[in-house]
């Protein structure tokens, strides 16, 4: 007889077990997953001090897909201009596809319906699939995408260069923005749809869950994706700037670049994204397509 949706039962649960860890170790933290709208999803913070330590942000995927299939930063401005000013107890576990897909619900009050409906269109395109969700008065919505990261960026048009590093720094923008990086381990190998493994079971999620070898058969394109995470990792660890705490500052540009300044203390660091294949000019920066500058 209920929506069966972030039950007051639920926040309740998540209040325990928070109390629980508080009371046990002040090291253990509460992570929440929840593939909902972002005011829905943030409710499982709480007041910042009684649920969650981390949530799950399930918009910053979509946005960053959305940010270069369209070529604008319009959206993901509008939205990282207000997501970030959080509890100080409080953060996201940023991210980019996962084994289930890239969830789209995120997207629900932030970019035009009909953007979304050509981010479904793309992915089936591909060869991906759409999973919906039925919502609360009868309609279905776009639930997740179901196709690897890799898979639905890759344009025959562009070189194996573009591609790596169209993959690479879309990826890096969970570490960059305010929050705790995750990392899917297909993601590291650029790895295309596992259409075998959806065939033979029927779940369009095999798609990006592909079995693995040891030791990892991988090609040169996937080795130059992982190793181009690997040291984008090594870079943010050697900078505090990136700290989940430190400020986040988005900077206008009307051109198709992302460009936001982390600010921690006295240290300052701008990031740039060149969401376009082109060669752009920003702020007296030189960017070539996809390029990821740090100034």
């Amino acid at each position: 007889g209920t929506n069966c949706s972030h039950r007051p039962k639920t926040h309740k649960f998540v209040k325990l077990l928070r109390a629980i860890c508080d009371s046990i170790n002040m090291d253990l933290y509460i992570v929440t997953e929840s593939n909902v709208p972002h005011e829905e999803n943030i409710s499982y913070w709480g007041n910042g001090e009684d649920e969650a330590h981390v949530i799950y942000n399930f918009s910053l995927a979509p946005l960053i897909l959305h940010a270069l299939t369209f070529k604008t930063n319009k959206y993901i401005n509008s939205w990282a201009q207000k997501v970030f000013e959080v509890h100080p107890n409080t953060t996201y576990l940023n991210f980019t596809a996962s084994h289930d897909g890239i969830g789209m619900r995120g997207l629900e009050g932030i970019v035009p319906k009909d953007d979304v409906l050509k981010l479904c269109e793309l992915t089936e395109n591909k060869g991906g699939f759409v999973g919906k969700k039925r919502s609360r008065d009868g309609t279905e919505h776009p639930y997740e995408l179901n196709i690897t990261w890799a898979h639905f960026l890759k344009e025959e048009s562009e070189s194996d260069e573009l591609f790596i590093k169209k993959v690479v720094n879309s990826h890096a923008l969970a570490m960059f923005f305010p929050g705790i990086g995750a990392h899917y381990i297909h993601n590291f190998l650029g790895t295309k749809n596992w259409v075998e493994g959806m065939k033979e079971s029927g779940i369009p999620r095999r798609l990006n869950r592909k079995k693995l070898t040891y030791p990892l058969e991988s090609n040169k394109v996937s080795q130059q994706i992982s190793e181009g995470l690997i040291n984008l990792i090594n870079y943010k660890c050697s900078k505090k700037v990136f700290s989940p705490s430190a400020k986040i500052e988005v900077i206008e540009t009307d051109a198709p670049c992302l460009v936001f300044r982390r600010e921690l203390d006295s240290e300052s660091i701008e990031v740039y994204f060149n969401l376009s294949n082109e060669n752009i000019n920003v702020n007296g920066l030189n960017l070539s397509g996809y390029e990821l500058q740090f100034k």
